[in-house]
């Protein structure tokens, strides 16, 4: 009768064990709802693999209904799908210390009123367009998953990256384009960026700052 006692009782322990460890993770990102050119709202789900290998993916969402903030309007809609493998450099330390490749999807639409843009044909003012913008590419990134104090459930992570998108900008139902003077003394506001009609290959820098819930 002992044995199958001693038997149940070391399959309990390893069950609850195995039930302490946290092998995925949630994320929520701070910074792509107020510091990106696409405001969204952005929670990811990453889950360990192996000792050192954890995959995930990350999904972001914004529009009228969100108002992020004034650049969330005219029937805006910005979009983001990203798959992300993680590698953990010191997999037995508490900080961990994650280097990961992603590939991302990012888009944005919206109609825009009394603007700017340049095109091919020159730079041109206009009172109504319907604007198109997305990138798809990769980034590799350095992204340390430090503890909350004591906490083993809560940490933050600030992510660091660079790669490289394609790049396509569309302006489409132009209503009352004019000539304007050249843009270039502009080239440095944070209206210009985007403002350009192009569709090529550029480098891509990531910087984005994580709240994470691990379980």
């Amino acid at each position: 009768m002992k044995k199958p006692i001693i038997v149940f009782l070391i399959l309990l322990g390893q069950y609850f064990y195995a039930q302490e460890e946290k092998k995925s993770f949630a994320t929520f990102s701070v910074t792509k709802p107020f510091l990106s050119f696409a405001p969204r709202v952005a929670i990811g789900y990453v889950h360990q693999l192996t000792e050192r290998s954890w995959l995930g993916i990350e999904a972001g969402y914004g529009s009228d209904g969100t108002r992020l903030d004034e650049r969330t309007k005219n029937g805006y809609r910005g979009f983001e799908i990203r798959p992300e493998f993680y590698y953990d450099t010191k997999a037995s330390e508490r900080i961990k210390h994650f280097i990961s490749f992603s590939l991302f999807y990012i888009e944005k639409t919206q109609v825009k009123t009394y603007d700017e843009y340049t095109s091919d044909d020159g730079d041109f003012t206009f009172d109504r367009a319907d604007y198109m913008r997305n990138k798809k590419g990769f980034t590799v990134s350095y992204a340390p998953m430090i503890p909350f104090g004591k906490s083993t459930s809560f940490y933050f992570m600030p992510k660091i990256g660079v790669g490289l998108s394609n790049s396509n900008v569309q302006y489409s139902n132009v209503i009352n384009r004019q000539e304007t003077s050249d843009r270039s003394d502009d080239w440095f506001s944070f209206g210009y960026f985007g403002s350009t009609e192009r569709n090529g290959v550029v480098g891509d820098f990531n910087l984005d700052f994580k709240i994470v819930y691990r379980f």
